[in-house]
Parts: structure tokens; C-alpha cells; sequence
């Protein structure tokens, strides 16, 4: 009996047992837990604190740093202020690549512009460009062509290939004009070894289908030589008077020559500004004749104008001396690059330059070559330094020390008459530290009457004889300096 008594007494004090230390281990825990709960809202709370000191901190800081930079952009301004009114008093042209380098850095300067802006000073944030001394004055037509261009970029993919014919060349490429919206048109080479380059734009009205002379698109560097070409062809198309109208239509028709066409913006443009004006042109590629002609760019029947295919090295009245009017030219103009985008050597070779000046060029009036570079990397720097020197061998004693002024600086005042220099160069206004192009001048000057003029002389001149003023001419080769 009793053996049967013990046992569940010993199963109930080891059942009370182990409910104790179930309740002693429950109590632990949530003594562990409220512990837990007590050191995350002592470490959050010390999160806040530290964060809010971090915040405070962070906007002392900034406050700090504005009035810093609020007071570094004022000492700018007034610095570049005292830069402005320094070259405006002395107006030395030679300040301007300094003022354009202090241009950039302050170009973040708030209100300058528009105190400056009621003494028509026109500043421009370009890095290399010289400082123009006033405001470009392109017509309304010009800047809504520009615009019209620009529209057409967002859709260039959308172009539609209007003409493709294999290039003579190079059994790679291909001359393609391509037509987008609003009726331009580009034309260039694709494949090859640079798979794709642009000869030139030009604009067709979809209604007539005929092609706009003054459409020049994103062609500054033509708006150069346009000029440059109108401001010299002025020499010979005044008469005693100064007057250019009542003596253009009378006088020897102007004759130019182009190596290279491209897509004949430069040729149709002057064919148009200077009435009764004889051009001729000269392409390496037939196959860029053949479109000209199927696309409307030029009227084979015109007695006015013709596009033939060769070589321009290899021009025929290259050669001789023959006194025939018809073979001699008023201007030259050479915009001729290779498959790989390259001036070819021959076009500034010495030997070249002196069969044009000798055989090519009118030795009545002022004859002149305007020659296109482009520049900004090695090798076309190095290509327009040795271009410049076989112009000076050539056509001018005039170098780089003669052009110099004492103080080193070069004269690059627009109204140094043409009997100081006989080469100039001028760069497009688009261009920059990066590149561009800059156009050379030759002047063969047999004209007297020229000696007196200078180059905002000549633009007010043709500007008064062209009836169609689109684009500023003077704004153009303001900048215009011997080399």
C-alpha cells in the first residue's frame, strides 16, 4: 500500500518543481525583454539627438557656404564689371581673349547682362571666339531659317533618302541626299573611312520644288567666305562715287571660280547677291555633279553658272598664261577636303599657290583667294600653320613678325585699311576652343582705290549694293587680323 502511495507524491512535487522554474524562466525573459525595449528607446532617442544635431549642423554649414559663394560671385562681378569698362575706354582689341576667359568663369554672374545690356554691349560666354562690339544683326528671315534648320534635328532619323548612287571614289561609300522636314535636304558621303561626311545642306520649297539661295542652315563658316567674297567683289563693283548700284550691272561681269562644290551653297549664294556674277566650279566626284544637276542645284543651261568634274590641282588654266578674260577670275574659293576629312596638301602647296596667283587670278582690279580650314586638333593646326606660311611666301612679304604690333599683339582693328596687309584671317562665329574653321584671305590688290577701304568700309559698301540683306556682313569679318 504504501509502495503504491509514493509515487504520485513524487510526481507531484516534480510536477510542482518544474511549474517553477517555468514561471522563474518566463520571468527572466520578460525581465530580459523590458531590459531590451529600455535600451532601444535609449538608443533611439540618442539617434534623434545626434541626428538633429547633424541637421543643425548640415544647415549652419550651407548657410555658411552660401554667403561664401554669394560673396566670391559679387567679387567676380565687380572684377569682370572693371575687365568691361578697361577695354571699353581703351578699347584694346587685344583684351579679348582675356575677358572672354574671365567671361566663363563669371559667367554665372546674376543681373549682368541686363545692366549692360541699355549701352548695346552684347557679351557672349565662348571660350576661344573673340568678343564681337556689338550685337549680331541677322535679318528676321535669317534667324527663322536657322530655326527651321534646328527643328529638323529631333527627326533626323526620320529623314527620307531622296537620292543614293555609289561614290567614284571609293567602292565603299555612297553619295546620299537625305530629305527632312521643312524641306531641307543634306548631302553627304556615307561609308568609307569616315563612314559618314557632310558636304553641305541646302532647302527646297516642296511647292516649286526649287532650292532657296539664301538658305545657308548651320553653314557659318559660309556666311565667312560670303562675306569676305562680297566685302572684296565691292572693290571692283564701285565707281567713282562710292557707289556700288549704278555701276554693277554696267561694268566687266565679276567671275569666280570653286573648288569644290559640295552642295553649292557658296556658289548659288554669291551667284544671287552679285548680279550678272559668272561662277564656275570644279568637283573631283562625279557623282555629286550627277545629283546637283538631277536635284535641281544647278541649271545646266545657265550661261551663268557651271559645275564640271575634275581635278581642281589639275584645272586647265592652271597652266598657261593666256591673257583671255574668260579663263581669269575675280575670287578663288577653295573648300576642298578628302575621305578622310583632310585638307589635301597640294590646295596650300607653294607651287600651287603661285600657278593661281600668276595664271588664275584677274590682274585687273582686286583679285582675291579665300580658302576654308578647319582647326582645333593637331593635325589640322599643323596644317593651317604650314598653309599660312606657303601663303606668305607667295602672295606677301607679310609675317607672322611684320603683322605683329610692338607689343606682340597683332592689329585686329576692323578699320586698318587693306594697304597695311595683303593676308588676313577670319574665323566663323560658331567657332570655339574646340575647334572650327577659319578662313584665309589672299589679297592680290592692283587696285589703288582698294588701298583706302577697310573692312567695315567694304561691308557698309556691299551691304548698301546687296538687295537681299539677310545676315550681318560686318559682324562676320569684324574680327579679320593679319597673319
Amino acid at each position: 500500500s504504501n509502495t503504491h502511495d509514493t509515487a504520485p507524491h513524487r510526481n507531484d512535487r516534480s510536477n510542482l518543481r518544474d511549474t517553477c522554474r517555468n514561471v522563474g524562466e518566463e520571468r527572466e525573459t520578460e525581465t530580459e525583454r523590458e531590459t531590451e525595449r529600455e535600451r532601444e528607446r535609449t538608443s533611439k532617442n540618442d539617434s534623434i539627438s545626434v541626428l538633429k544635431y547633424t541637421t543643425d549642423r548640415g544647415r549652419h554649414t550651407m548657410e555658411e557656404f552660401q554667403r561664401l559663394k554669394h560673396r566670391r560671385i559679387d567679387m567676380l562681378c565687380w572684377f569682370r564689371y572693371l575687365l568691361i569698362v578697361l577695354i571699353i575706354s581703351s578699347q584694346l582689341s587685344c583684351c579679348h581673349a582675356l575677358t572672354s576667359s574671365f567671361a566663363i568663369g563669371a559667367c554665372s554672374i546674376r543681373n549682368c547682362d541686363r545692366i549692360f545690356s541699355k549701352y548695346n554691349i552684347h557679351i557672349l560666354f565662348a571660350s576661344a571666339s573673340p568678343l564681337p562690339s556689338f550685337t549680331i544683326n541677322d535679318s528676321e528671315k535669317e534667324l527663322e531659317s536657322i530655326r527651321s534648320w534646328k527643328s529638323t534635328s529631333a527627326r533626323a532619323k526620320e529623314a527620307e533618302v531622296v537620292y543614293r548612287a555609289p561614290s567614284v571614289l571609293d567602292d565603299n561609300a555612297f553619295v546620299e541626299v537625305k530629305k527632312r522636314i521643312n524641306g531641307w535636304h543634306t548631302l553627304g558621303i556615307v561609308g568609307g573611312p569616315t563612314k559618314s561626311i557632310y558636304h553641305g545642306v541646302f532647302k527646297k520649297d516642296d511647292t516649286t520644288g526649287l532650292v532657296d539661295p539664301y538658305a545657308l542652315g548651320p553653314s557659318e563658316y559660309i556666311r565667312a567666305m560670303a562675306s569676305v567674297a562680297l566685302c572684296l567683289s565691292a572693290v571692283n563693283a564701285r565707281d567713282e562715287e562710292n557707289s556700288i548700284q549704278s555701276t554693277i550691272m554696267s561694268r566687266t561681269p565679276l567671275r569666280y571660280l570653286h573648288m569644290g562644290y559640295g552642295s553649292g551653297s557658296l556658289m548659288r549664294f554669291l551667284r544671287l547677291a552679285i548680279p550678272e556674277s559668272q561662277h564656275v566650279a570644279v568637283d573631283l566626284d562625279p557623282t555629286v555633279v550627277e545629283a546637283a544637276v538631277e536635284l535641281g542645284l544647278i541649271d545646266p543651261a545657265s550661261s551663268c553658272e557651271r559645275l564640271e568634274v575634275g581635278d581642281a590641282l589639275e584645272y586647265p588654266c592652271l597652266e598657261t598664261k593666256e591673257a583671255d578674260e574668260s579663263t581669269r577670275f575675280h575670287g578663288v574659293c577653295i573648300d576642298v577636303y578628302d575621305g578622310a576629312n583632310r585638307m589635301p596638301p597640294g590646295f596650300y602647296a607653294v607651287p600651287f599657290l603661285e600657278k593661281l596667283r600668276d595664271n588664275l587670278l584677274e590682274t585687273d582690279g582686286c583679285a582675291f583667294v579665300i580658302h576654308n580650314f578647319h582647326f582645333g586638333t593637331g593635325r589640322h593646326e599643323t596644317q593651317l600653320e604650314d598653309a599660312m606660311e606657303s601663303y606668305r611666301i607667295v602672295f606677301g612679304s607679310t609675317s607672322a613678325k611684320e603683322a605683329a604690333n610692338d607689343d606682340g599683339t597683332t592689329n585686329n582693328n576692323p578699320q586698318c585699311t587693306l594697304m597695311h596687309h595683303s593676308l588676313y584671317r577670319v574665323d566663323s562665329l560658331n567657332t570655339n576652343n574646340h575647334g572650327g574653321n577659319t578662313i584665309l584671305i589672299a589679297i592680290a590688290n592692283n587696285d589703288a582705290s582698294a588701298n583706302k577701304s577697310s573692312w567695315l568700309d567694304l561691308a557698309a559698301l556691299a551691304t548698301e549694293g546687296w538687295e537681299e540683306h539677310c545676315f550681318d556682313l560686318a559682324s562676320r569679318i569684324e574680327h579679320a587680323r593679319p597673319f
